[in-house]
């Protein structure tokens, strides 16, 4: 009867050691995959950022083409304009008041652009004057 007991208790006791590990298996399983989540949740985020970051430097690159291609258009346009045959010539009064109202709307547009706040004169125009024809 002692031995029966005494397998009685070792065969509860085993069944209890190993229902223990079964359910700390089980817990480590939770635990693994509540950390692989985290970790692919890290991953898609990391990813979204990469992607963020490739569309701004590629937004960058487009804006400094224009940019370029906008200087270089200049630059043309300023050398042709320079080896004009009437580049030297006066300008006719209504084209040159024209040309003021221009700078005028684009300075009221844009303050920071050059010759516009920092060269005012005290009326609020640009502190520049084109020469009128004959001068």
């Amino acid at each position: 009867m002692r031995a029966l007991m005494v397998s009685l208790l070792v065969f509860v006791c085993s069944l209890g050691g190993v229902a223990a590990w079964l359910y700390h298996q089980g817990v480590f399983a939770v635990k693994t995959a509540d950390t692989v989540a985290k970790a692919e949740d890290h991953a898609a985020v990391a990813d979204l950022n990469t992607q963020g970051v490739k569309l701004s430097v590629g937004r960058v690159k487009a804006a400094v083409a224009v940019q370029q291609s906008a200087a270089a258009l200049a630059r043309q346009y300023r050398a042709e304009a320079q080896a004009a045959g009437d580049a030297n010539a006066p300008l006719d009064p209504d084209r040159a008041q024209r040309l003021r109202d221009a700078d005028d709307r684009l300075c009221r547009m844009d303050p920071s652009l050059d010759g516009c706040a920092a060269n005012r004169d005290a009326g609020g125009s640009p502190a520049f004057v084109l020469a009128p024809a004959g001068s």
